[in-house]
């Protein structure tokens, strides 16, 4: 009685006294498993992820066979962080279940967070391969395909994803970022302004907006909306760097430079934080932190041409050319055919009389 009662207080959105009604099932039937499951999926609706894994786990322990426990103790490992964990809940659920689609997509979104993409891609492949309608497989497929630099494949996954479910911010802001690093700023943008449409309190979609406007150079329209994104989310670094780059657009160097210095105190180790300090310590004429910030970009991210470019800018800036067109060439093998990188090098060839 106790967890039909639940679940009908689940469903009208009262978690609180769901939770409650789960609470006096387990203590009145402290073997019901299909309690203690039910318990968990209250316990992870209210974001108490350690007490609803504890839940999760106890209905594992009295049904060892149940898949959808196993999932529940990934989602709840999932929302505390541990993503090794969670990755292996997952992988259980998938073995005592091998057609449940979710759990091949939760074990590929803990994947994911362990930078193993291709692992990744092959559980999202595998889920939406069982369940072709299922939006989150698709869109999980899109962001395992970006994560490995395949953006024109992700772009492809996250339309099958909007086609089936078009009011899902989460794929708009996926397919605003393909479509970003495809160089399409401008359909970023009205992939990034239909998911601040959808979900306005979301500070993703308006880092992707103000990206996408930097790249457009209206810096104005960038600078409000990475403004907007850190009033949301006031301790996310992106929204700090990306209120740097705006800032740098429209010539305000100094504040630029602040910006970047607190996304580099929130996120020390994000490469293009330190990067862009770099970019923003060069126009204010401090080249030789500059070039310190730099190289601290390029420790963090050696494979990231823009940080050898930038430790290229900072090293022509104090007069020393072999090191630039040492730097360049890092930057054009990492990127071949960058324009901006070329030019660097033909203006320091020219200074110096080089080939």
């Amino acid at each position: 009685m106790h967890v039909r009662r639940g679940r009908i207080l689940a469903r009208l959105g009262r978690e609180g006294e769901a939770l409650a009604a789960f609470d006096e099932a387990v203590r009145l039937e402290p073997r019901n498993a299909e309690g203690h499951w039910n318990r968990g999926a209250a316990l992870l609706g209210l974001g108490r992820h350690k007490g609803a894994a504890g839940a999760f786990g106890r209905a594992a322990r009295l049904e060892p066979k149940d898949a959808l426990a196993r999932e529940g103790i990934g989602w709840a490992l999932y929302g505390l962080g541990l993503y090794k964990r969670a990755a292996g809940a997952f992988g259980r659920a998938a073995r005592l279940d091998p057609g449940s689609a979710a759990a091949h997509a939760g074990r590929g979104l803990a994947l994911i967070a362990l930078d193993r993409h291709e692992r990744a891609l092959a559980a999202f492949g595998r889920a939406a391969r069982l369940d072709p309608g299922s939006a989150a497989a698709h869109a999980g497929r899109g962001l395992a395909l970006s994560s490995l630099g395949r953006h024109k494949e992700a772009l492809a996954a996250y339309d099958e994803a909007g086609r089936i479910e078009p009011g899902d911010a989460d794929g708009h802001r996926g397919r605003g970022r393909a479509l970003f690093a495809l160089d399409r700023a401008g359909d970023a943008l009205a992939a990034h302004d239909e998911a601040v449409r959808l979900e306005p309190e979301n500070a993703d979609g308006h880092r992707g907006r103000g990206d996408a406007l930097v790249r457009l150079g209206r810096h104005k329209e960038a600078l409000a909306a990475h403004d907007e994104a850190v009033r949301i989310d006031p301790g996310g670094a992106r929204g700090h760097h990306g209120r740097g780059d705006a800032l740098d657009g429209l010539g305000r160097y100094e504040e630029a430079l602040a910006a970047y210095d607190e996304a580099v105190r929130l996120d020390p180790g994000s490469a293009v934080a330190h990067m862009g300090r770099g970019v923003a310590l060069l126009a204010v004429g401090r080249g030789g932190e500059a070039l310190a910030a730099c190289d601290e970009a390029v420790r963090l991210d050696p494979r990231n041409a823009a940080c050898h470019t930038g430790r290229a800018a900072a090293l022509g800036y104090l007069g020393r050319p072999e090191e630039v067109l040492a730097a360049c060439d890092e930057a054009e093998r990492l990127s071949p055919g960058d324009r901006i990188v070329a030019d660097m090098r033909k203006k320091v060839q020219e200074m110096t009389g080089g080939p």
